[in-house]
Formats: structure tokens, C-alpha cells, sequence
């Protein structure tokens, strides 16, 4: 759908409710992290979401937030793994 501006948004049948964001592109966790300092998030007359990074004055279509995902789930799998030997380490030697 298109608004009178040209601007296209996703109409959600079930909740009867709209928005700017193409739900198939949507990453749940990926709102949650917030843009790096400088950071912009805009969207085309399309309706398609791209950056724009203040510091450097540029334009992107890719996310600045991605890198960061990767180290955070690196982080949170490594804890997680660790958390798991630790409990395995404690019930062998107290049970």
C-alpha cells in the first residue's frame, strides 16, 4: 500500500494496525540495539530503510548495527557454554 505521499507501508490484517517496516525484513532483536553515534535511520520514498551516518556525511542501505550482533550472540553463545560446564562441574563434584 501507498500513502498520498508516494510512501509505502504493510497493513497487519490480524492486528489491524500499520507500518513503516516490512515485516519479512523485520529483526525483532535487531531494534533493540540502538544505532551507533551518527547514525540515521531513514527510509526512501519506497518505503526501504537506509542509514545515514552523520560523521562521515554518507548514505547505506546496510545496517551499521550488524557487526555488532554477531560479537554480542559470540558473547552470549560463549557465556551460555560456560554457564552449561560450570553447572555440569558443580553436580559432578557436589553430587
Amino acid at each position: 500500500m501507498f500513502d498520498n505521499q508516494g510512501r509505502s507501508y504493510f497493513i497487519n490484517h490480524l492486528s489491524k494496525t500499520t507500518q513503516w517496516e516490512d515485516p519479512r525484513r523485520m529483526d525483532n532483536h535487531l531494534f533493540d540495539i540502538p544505532l551507533p553515534n551518527g547514525f540515521e535511520m531513514c527510509y526512501t520514498r519506497e518505503g526501504r530503510v537506509y542509514f545515514l551516518d552523520h560523521n562521515t556525511k554518507t548514505t547505506t542501505f546496510q545496517d551499521p548495527r550488524i557487526g555488532s550482533i554477531s560479537v554480542r550472540f559470540f558473547f552470549n553463545f560463549v557465556f551460555e557454554i560456560f554457564h552449561l560446564i560450570l553447572i555440569e562441574y558443580n553436580s559432578n563434584k557436589y553430587g
